[in-house]
């Protein structure tokens, strides 16, 4: 769930730097640098961060209703937490486990913003609204609904140390997503079987936010795909007793004793249960937001679409493509497109990788409505085969042939 690609710098007024390094959860201090076994506890808000700090037994929520059992895993914005529901003062006794969200102060921030839309597009998806009319009419969510995994409600946390505010997500238990799952199999190649499987659920998914929600994800990936639970409660219980919480040293961060729980997710089978599209911080309605969508800042890069290379205006088309090439990640371990730079300076990343859609496509991409003045000029630059990488071809050994096809 790491993804780091930036660097971070403390206002010149200030005398502490920070930097992120890039694909690691280390951030420099001037002097020193600071290696996060998982997320950047105990680095601030204004540097991009700002995670809530909790420990397992902690009681969070209105009524301090939700107590924390166990970590499930963290992200660039978030970290994930089951807790047992306590059930408030007004409601019956009934108890059971749930998943807790919570986002980081920075997140929080770009939430109120306006940013951050998750909160927003949890309430399409579970109340969707027919936009042909002014105003829009309430549509009854269809079976395709139960292939969404979104928040069913929320509430806001505020951090006792900093007194900053953390939004938090509930969110019913799920398995493990499908990079774990992935890496099961020799050299991450998972049987087509399963992938079929996978690909039916997720369209299933995707037909939900199309069709009826108006809504697309925009970072459909591995790590956003994850398996429904299907343990009882009492299960849960056994797995916690049996695996109890485990913690990282100690470590000083700014001059604070910083304690980090292990991330501790819950292993379920993969031949039960339905596969859920999840984490819909990203994702964006553009008949609410009226104007068209122009922005480079969506997918992650190796499953980016054309449109979104090249900086026009894109719609759901953007999640169809990612899943295209999550698929052929699926089944071969590898990515379909790895941009890089050009050594001697020939072309940028994007070009490189707009030339190696074009390769592996056939297609030019001359439509109308994706067409741009970047577009024309990567034209030009297809130049004499070899200066093309030919990587993708050495992945097509005989037995991959007809994936290839």
């Amino acid at each position: 769930m790491i993804d780091l690609h930036f660097e971070l710098t403390r206002p010149p007024h200030t005398s502490t730097h920070f930097r992120v390094q890039k694909d690691t959860p280390k951030v420099s201090l001037d002097t020193e640098t600071l290696t996060f076994p998982e997320e950047q506890v105990g680095i601030p808000a204004s540097e991009g961060f700002g995670y809530l700090e909790v420990d397992i037994g902690n009681t969070i929520g209105p009524e301090m209703r939700y107590r924390i059992v166990r970590k499930l895993g963290f992200g660039r914005s978030s970290t994930a937490w089951m807790a047992y529901d306590n059930g408030s003062n007004q409601e019956s006794t009934a108890r059971k486990y749930i998943v807790i969200k919570i986002l980081t102060a920075f997140a929080t921030r770009m939430s109120e913003q306006g940013s951050i839309l998750e909160k927003t597009i949890s309430a399409q998806l579970a109340n969707p609204l027919f936009l042909g009319r002014d105003p829009p009419v309430p549509v009854a969510p269809s079976w395709e609904r139960a292939y969404c995994l979104s928040p069913y409600d929320s509430f806001v946390q505020t951090n006792p140390i900093t007194s900053e505010n953390h939004l938090c997500f509930l969110l019913n238990p799920a398995g493990p997503n499908l990079n774990a799952i992935r890496h099961r199999f020799p050299e991450a190649k998972v049987p087509l079987p399963l992938v079929k499987r996978i690909v039916t659920d997720a369209v299933t998914a995707l037909y939900y936010l199309h069709r009826t929600a108006d809504v697309v994800h925009t970072d459909l990936k591995a790590d956003n795909i994850l398996l429904e639970s299907t343990l009882t409660d009492a299960e849960i219980t056994n797995i916690i007793r049996s695996d109890p919480p485990q913690y990282y040293p100690v470590m000083k961060v700014l001059g604070r004793d910083i304690k980090t729980v292990i991330s501790q997710p819950l292993a379920f089978p993969i031949d039960k249960g339905k596969f859920m599209l999840a984490d819909y911080s990203h994702a964006q309605n553009p008949t609410f937001n009226i104007t068209p969508r122009i922005t480079n800042y969506i997918s992650p890069e190796p499953l980016c679409a054309p449109v979104t290379v090249l900086g026009v205006e894109w719609g759901e088309g953007v999640d169809i493509w990612a899943l295209g090439c999550l698929v052929f990640q699926l089944i071969t371990g590898k990515q379909l497109f790895r941009p890089t730079k050009d050594p001697l300076k020939r072309w940028s990343k994007d070009e490189d990788h707009l030339l190696q859609m074009l390769q592996i496509t056939g297609q030019r991409f001359s439509d109308s409505s994706i067409m741009s003045v970047k577009l024309k000029r990567y034209l030009a630059l297809t130049g004499p085969d070899d200066f093309y990488p030919h990587f993708l071809f050495d992945f097509f050994f005989p037995d991959n042939r007809h994936i290839c096809d």
